[in-house]
């Protein structure tokens, strides 16, 4: 996840830097126009020689096609054939994709848990207004005070440059940190940089050298959190029975909410000021960082069934949960949220987590409060 994004950036960058490059061309912007029609047609390219997925192939019923894919994938027989073994396993298993009432709301009160909580993450990493700051990025860097379009778009760049080396600096710590503090991180660092970007647009006149400053730590901070580990923690707090269906609602959240916070930004800012409408945006920061607080445990290491026992005993009365041998530790670290640890649980406690995921996995180690 976190190579995607850091794709992606690449892109962003390599788009600011056209528009940089261009500048003083005359007929410049059909060139930067231009530039942009250059992935799409590699892409279009490499898609003759990229296989069809042999999960596709295998689901209607193209087994050959699909061992064949596999080998070509995995370079070994034996393991193409052991990978379409277990297909042919969770074909025979399978029940068929749950109904989107199963998905909103599941009636097992953990999965609803799990579930709520990644949508809520999905919310929160466009309510914050990143998708529209890089959209429009240079209308702010003018109006902070910026002069002359060459300096807009060297500042624009810098951004760009910012925003891509910061994420390359944190990707080593979503493993060894962990999930929940680079997005406790994240969430911080925006609401600081909200309030920053807010301070250098309400002087009089604007301070640029400040708004710029605001918005590199802006982009960095959304870097370091929310930008590569929204995907990341979806797919490691939604269960296997309903993770398809879940993660597309998940993708179709971050699209609206990130449509319209952009096509509404230019109206904010103008109904409330530049200053107000950063502030608009700060205590949403705020509220994602208290959601990350109090809600999201961290899913770092984690099978499928030790999420759903988290979930199963979280809030259960007392009398009812399982026994606990000793106190542990926070979830990720010094926190306030309720303790939550690997243990060994009794045999009846993995089978109802297992139930629980639909069976999408085995047994595992369950985890209590």
């Amino acid at each position: 996840m976190a190579s995607c994004d850091v794709c992606t950036n690449l892109g962003i960058l390599a788009g600011y830097a056209i528009g940089l490059a261009f500048l003083g061309v005359d007929g410049g912007w059909r060139w930067m126009y231009g530039g942009g029609c250059v992935p799409p047609m590699c892409i279009l390219v490499l898609l003759c020689v990229v296989p069809e997925s042999p999960r596709w192939l295998f689901a209607q019923n193209k087994v050959e096609r699909a061992r064949h894919v596999l080998v070509l994938l995995t370079g070994s027989v034996e393991s193409a054939s052991h990978q379409v073994a277990a297909m042919e396993r969770a074909k025979m298993d399978d029940d068929g994709p749950p109904p989107w009432s199963q998905v909103l709301c599941p009636p097992d009160r953990a999965v609803r848990a799990m579930v709520w909580r990644g949508f809520g993450i999905a919310f929160f990493s466009q309510a914050m207004g990143t998708e529209a700051v890089t959209y429009y990025v240079g209308a702010v860097m003018r109006e902070a005070g910026v002069q002359t379009m060459r300096n807009v778009l060297l500042a624009i760049t810098g951004v760009g440059v910012c925003k891509l080396v910061f994420l390359l600096i944190a990707s080593p710590f979503f493993d060894r940190a962990g999930r929940r503090p680079m997005l406790l991180l994240s969430a911080a660092s925006l609401f600081v940089s909200l309030c920053l970007l807010a301070g250098a647009e309400s002087s009089d006149p604007p301070v640029p050298w400040l708004a710029v400053l605001g918005l590199c730590a802006f982009m960095a901070s959304f870097s370091v959190g929310f930008s590569p580990l929204v995907y990341v923690c979806c797919s490691e707090l939604f269960p296997s029975s309903v993770r398809a269906p879940a993660m597309s609602i998940a993708l179709f959240t971050t699209r609206i909410v990130a449509g319209i916070i952009s096509s509404s930004f230019v109206s904010l800012r103008e109904a409330l000021t530049p200053a107000g409408g950063w502030l608009f945006f700060a205590p949403i920061a705020l509220a994602a960082f208290v959601f990350v607080y109090c809600f999201i445990p961290e899913t770092k290491g984690r099978s499928l069934e030790s999420m759903y026992s988290l979930f199963a005993h979280h809030g259960e009365p007392a009398a009812k949960r399982p026994r606990r041998r000793r106190c542990c530790l926070p979830w990720g670290g010094n926190t306030g949220t309720r303790n939550m640890q690997l243990q060994d649980e009794p045999a009846h406690d993995m089978d109802h987590a297992a139930n629980g995921i639909n069976g999408g996995v085995g047994p595992g180690t369950a985890v209590v409060a």
